[in-house]
């Protein structure tokens, strides 16, 4: 490989930034005009190269007026927010413009150039991280409202409970009942909010899944035919571990506390029987006497 196809040009450097940039000469003239500037303006740069700036962004006049700026004045812009309108789509997108002279080798001035940032996807974000605050501190002030209103609440309908005992006439005693229920349904409306302010923590226990279904079962079957649900199980099915405590079939028991259930049962089995042979170990066939069947042939043919 010849050295010359390993150097990189400034050319090509420039082709490849994500931003645009734009370049004038001291006639505001463009003179640079990138890909990456084609696509963020859709403006060709066969229609720009050579102009004056000016009349080719006439509908984003304040690109132009920054780069005069810069040029004529000296005045440098850093990232500064602006709207830009686009030729083909007709849609407006938020950009990043940083402005710098453009000096020679000699330090004479010989242009302005415009670095342009689309900061579409970063507004994104940006809104979306806003509009999450906003969601928690509306929730945390629903929580803060919720509490308020309780408390009042919590006295309204205890007061209308005392009058409702106390007031003998039909008509009133209506109205008790009416601003009791009432207040119920303020109380549910709260815990509504309360539970959208703050969820509540999911609490895991163990649970009979036989059970679970049966009562999902019994929900379901009023509205269905006769053979919609067929119950291919058992819900009484029990086993025990741990002496004589009965564990209900489908809850999952620690391994160790297994183990020690089964060996127990081996134990109890062994003390019925009155023989002096060793319970099987754990892996290990029951009635081989604490030597494997086929170890112990295998033993018998050698000798």
């Amino acid at each position: 490989m010849k050295q010359g196809q390993n150097q990189i040009s400034f050319e090509d450097i420039l082709e490849s930034l994500a931003e645009g940039v734009i370049a004038v000469d001291t006639e505001m003239q463009v003179s640079v005009y990138n890909q990456s500037a084609e696509k963020i303006t859709e403006i060709s740069r066969s229609l720009i190269l050579g102009k004056p700036l000016e009349a080719c962004f006439r509908r984003n006049p304040r690109i132009a007026e920054m780069l005069r700026k810069t040029l004529t004045d000296g005045r440098l812009f850093t990232e500064y927010d602006e709207k830009l309108f686009r030729r083909i789509t007709g849609d407006t997108i938020p950009i990043g413009v940083t402005t710098s002279q453009v000096v020679d080798a000699r330090g004479e001035l010989v242009g302005a150039a415009a670095l342009i940032r689309d900061l579409s996807g970063l507004k994104s974000l940006e809104a979306g991280s806003l509009r999450k605050e906003r969601l928690a501190y509306i929730g945390t002030f629903a929580a803060s409202l919720a509490h308020e209103i309780r408390n009042p609440l919590s006295g309204i309908r205890g007061a209308a409970q005392l009058l409702s005992r106390k007031v003998k006439e039909p008509n009133l005693s209506e109205y008790m009942e009416v601003i009791i229920k009432e207040a119920d349904r303020l109380n549910v409306i709260l815990n509504d909010m309360l539970d959208f302010a703050r969820p509540a923590k999911l609490n895991r226990a163990p649970a009979n899944i036989h059970q679970v279904l049966d009562s999902v079962v019994f929900l379901l079957q009023e509205g269905a035919g006769p053979n919609t649900f067929v119950k291919s199980y058992d819900p009484e099915h029990t086993r025990r571990i741990r002496g004589r405590e009965p564990v209900e079939a489908g809850i999952p028991q620690p391994r160790q506390e297994r183990e020690r259930g089964d060996l127990r049962e081996r134990e109890h089995t062994h003390n019925n029987k009155g023989d002096n042979r060793v319970p099987p170990c754990r892996g290990q066939r029951a009635g081989a006497h604490g030597i494997d069947s086929s170890l112990g042939q295998r033993l018998r043919n050698k000798a």
